[in-house]
Formats: C-alpha cells, structure tokens, sequence
C-alpha cells in the first residue's frame, strides 16, 4: 500500500530544550507532557512485540499481512524485525508518524530538541508552542496547540513547503491520557491526503499499551495488532547510547 506521503525524518531525541527556549515555553510542554500517559513512565524499560499489519489499498480486494518484530529499550532505541528463519532488520512501516502512531510514544518535549528557538504565545485558552530549526530534513517548524492541558494539535512544516497538521482525541488510562484518535492532514505541493487513526489500549502487566491500530486514508487502509509481548525482559541485541547531557547541543 502506498503511504509515501506519510514519510517523515524522526525527530532528534534528548532530554533538554534549547537554552533559547522561553521559560514559559519549557514550562507549557512538560506541564502537557505530564497529562499524558507515557508507560516508559511508570515502570517500561524494555519491549518485545511481535506485530502483524494488515494493508489493503485501492480496489484490491485482498489484504497484505506482513508480520514482524518490535524491539524497544529505555531510554528510546529501537528496532524493526523482519520474522522467520532468517531475521533482519527492516526499516519501521512507512505509514508510521512520529508520534501519532507509535508502539512507545515519546514525550512531546523531545519534538523540540535541535530547535534554535522555542516560544509561547496564547489563543484564547488555548496555549501554542512554536519552535523553529535551521535548514534540516527534520521539521523547519513545529507548531503545537495545548487545549485543556493536552496537547490537542500538532502542526509541523518542512522547509520544502510541505505540511502536517495532526488533531489529537484522547481517553483516560493508568492515571493519565493517553491518544485514542488522530487525524493527520498532509499536503506535498498539490498532493492532499486525510488519513484518520484510531488507537486501541490494552493493560499489560499494569501498563497500558497499544492492541490495535487502525489507519484509513480514502481507499487504502491498513490494522496494526499487537501480539505476544516480552515486557522487562532484557533486549540484548539491541544497544542504545548513553542520554545527552543536559544542554548538549545536538547534531543538525
């Protein structure tokens, strides 16, 4: 199935803002981040998922299945499997975003690593964060609104013009909120496309973590589910680098 519009740069991960960012600005992200359930949170340290997909695209009335393995570890490595005799890694899905649809999501504050500037301005009761880069292939501008204390869009724009503006719905599980609905509305020159998320959870071992992903876009549609899951059992094969250090500075 085709979901090449979809495909985006991961965003840059650390653990701090830019000196740059206002005092207000940092403030508003990690009060929303604080909202949000994340299970890295409250106890995940490592994950092993096998994963099924589900594609069906046009007027084609068969479904594709591909099966692979989902690798995760603290503080935010992983890894895509392909499953059989011979695994390999694979490259992740290419109708994954960032943080719209994830296995782990991370927290909202690392959208903003590698920005030069980070500011807060108010609409209403609304508040929205805007921070920019430098000439990069990761986002040149991202863009989220705070409604009732969730981060309830996030607008992101390439330097190539191209655009992504994402709604957020959410329910309420394990003490905080976690994302349940998505839609992502995408624009490369004259190319548009709406593609509509729905994200069921599940309890695992206290933790509330994805069963199913459904995405639809036109005709083409494609489910995530989730399988058996390894929780805090060690993933060797997978090696992550040590945190940056606080203000580090980040590669472009």
């Amino acid at each position: 199935m085709r979901y090449s519009i979809l495909i985006v740069a991961a965003l840059a991960v650390a653990r701090a803002l830019p000196a740059s960012a206002q005092p207000d600005a940092l403030a508003a992200v990690r009060a929303a981040d604080a909202n949000i359930y994340f299970p890295q949170e409250h106890g995940l340290r490592d994950l092993r998922a096998d994963i099924q997909i589900e594609a069906k695209g046009g007027t084609a009335e068969t479904t594709e299945i591909t099966r692979l393995r989902y690798l995760w570890k603290s503080p935010g490595c992983e890894r895509w499997m392909s499953l059989g005799e011979n695994p390999a890694v694979v490259d992740s899905p290419d109708f994954f975003d960032v943080w719209a649809v994830a296995i782990v999501r991370r927290p909202l504050v690392e959208a903003f690593a590698g920005c030069r500037e980070v500011s807060l301005r108010r609409a209403g009761k609304d508040v929205v964060i805007t921070g920019t880069r430098g000439p990069t292939s990761l986002p040149e501008r991202i863009e989220i609104t705070v409604s009732k204390g969730l981060p309830s869009k996030l607008e992101r724009k390439w330097r190539d013009r191209a655009i992504a503006i994402t709604d957020i719905r959410y329910e309420k599980r394990g003490g905080g909120q976690v994302p349940s609905r998505f839609r992502l509305d995408v624009q490369t020159g004259r190319d548009k496309a709406r593609i509509d998320v729905a994200v069921k959870h599940r309890e695992i071992r206290g933790l509330w973590l994805p069963e199913s992903i459904t995405i639809k876009s036109g005709r083409e549609s494609a489910r995530l589910v989730v399988g058996p899951c390894q929780i805090n059992e060690g993933v060797p094969e997978l090696k992550c680098e040590p945190p940056r250090p606080a203000g580090a500075a980040l590669a472009p």
